[in-house]
């Protein structure tokens, strides 16, 4: 299941509130000292480290309204970052900024020195008369980290902007949730492509489980499904795909047992173990991760942008994912317990699905462009060269879509004869 700290830890806000608790902690911490250590602080620390009330007040003041304004230009700053992705690049690739930990981290920096400076002038009381003050000081030591955080900040944001930075940060999360996926698909209890009728049959009932609410599946524990088929006797078969879409209408899963569930805590036990949102997340979704990519390239072949380079440097970082998606045999999971009895069964994507899905829009708004085409192909025959003969009918099923969807009348014959010697290779690889 998933915990309070795990959602919390995904949201915005999480880590700027962190900072700024922190901050408040460390205003508490110096007015202690102002306050407690009457006449004792210019005896244990150098003179140059301290300040009277006045001069403190006057620092404060100062660094407060400084680092209110340089807050607010990091947040002008965001807001252009977020629409040039939105304009240029993709909607589904704002979250990649947002959730940075550096842009989290920048932000929590400054919200913090400004809470800091506030309330540190809030401190600073009539009575405290010609003492010797220790917050001024630790004022201008956040002041300078902040600056350093200011020029980090820069340069993530001239980083984050390139779009060839983009595609390999893509890819990378790509990459890492097909690992994810490769590892699961080498557990000893799992069986891909499995027949779930067989399965089922020996149960005598099946309960639908239908979603709290409408959205996408972000994520599944199998683990807890699989624990709480153990502690049951159940079978669970999963209806729905990471990033499908479902509606309350709609069974989520269905829980198989040898008698009735009766019990709507069984049911809100395993509903607990999907994740509904709004949005898609990429977590455990390979076919989102390739999308993401995809939408980049394609906006980059849009008239508006008129930018092909963009979508073939996209199209190779989709080859290189498709391969190593390409080493898990196609074929719905069905996960067994400690003594090989199937308690679970995961509906998944085929190699050939992912394929279809990662370039039939690719085909269709590229198919006049010659590189675009080219590029594909070229993806097609690494995908190939990598995945081997495990995956061959459906990377020849995307070239024969390929084939049946180039306009040849609108192409040159040195075009044509550049992408059959493309399609001739690919062919040969497999004899």
């Amino acid at each position: 299941m998933f915990g309070w700290w795990t959602r919390l830890s995904k949201k915005f806000w999480t880590l700027p509130v962190m900072y700024s608790l922190a901050a408040v902690l460390l205003v508490t911490l110096t007015a202690m000292l102002d306050h407690t250590y009457d006449g004792k602080l210019e005896s244990h620390l150098p003179a140059i480290l301290l300040t009277k009330v006045g001069l403190a007040e006057t620092i404060l003041s100062t660094l407060a309204s400084a680092l209110l304004t340089v807050t607010t230009i990091t947040f002008s700053m965001i807001m252009v970052v977020l629409t040039t992705y939105t304009s240029q690049f993709s909607p589904r690739t704002l979250t990649n900024f947002m959730t940075h930990k550096m842009t989290l981290r920048i932000l929590g920096v400054f919200i913090g020195g400004f809470l800091y400076s506030l309330l540190s002038l809030l401190f600073m009381k009539e009575d405290l008369g010609d003492r010797y003050l220790i917050s001024a000081t630790t004022g201008i030591l956040i002041a300078v980290i902040c600056v350093v955080f200011f020029v980090q900040f820069l340069r993530h944001v001239s980083s984050f902007i390139q779009v060839e930075n983009l595609i390999d940060r893509l890819m990378d999360e790509a990459l890492a949730v097909v690992d994810n996926q490769i590892k699961k698909a080498s557990a000893p209890q799992l069986v891909i492509g499995a027949d779930a009728l067989a399965v089922t049959s020996v149960y005598r009932t099946m309960t639908p489980v239908y979603p709290e609410k409408p959205g996408y599946v972000q994520e599944v524990d199998t683990a807890q499904m699989i624990q709480l088929a153990v502690q049951h006797g159940w079978f669970i078969e999963m209806t729905s795909r990471q990033g499908d879409f479902v509606a309350p209408e709609q069974p989520l899963l269905h829980l198989f047992s040898d008698g009735d569930i009766g019990e709507q805590a069984y049911r809100d036990a395993v509903r607990s173990c999907v994740k509904i949102g709004k949005n898609k997340r990429i977590v455990q979704d390979r076919v989102f991760a390739l999308q993401k990519l995809a939408e980049v390239a394609l906006r980059a072949i849009s008239p508006g942008i008129n930018d092909p380079n963009t979508a073939r440097d996209c199209i190779r970082s989709m080859s290189v994912v498709l391969g190593r998606a390409g080493e898990i045999e196609s074929g719905d999971w069905l996960f067994a317990d400690e003594d090989g009895r199937p308690r679970l069964r995961c509906v998944e994507y085929s190699f050939d699905e992912l394929l279809y899905l990662s370039f039939y829009q690719l085909r269709h708004y590229g198919r006049g462009d010659v590189s675009v085409y080219a590029a594909m192909l070229d993806a097609l025959l690494l995908v190939a060269r990598q995945a081997g003969n495990l995956q061959r009918e459906a990377i020849l099923a995307s070239v024969r879509d390929m084939e049946e969807e180039i306009e040849r009348d609108s192409y040159q014959q040195r075009d044509l004869v550049y992408l059959q010697e493309k399609m001739q290779r690919i062919h040969q690889l497999f004899g």
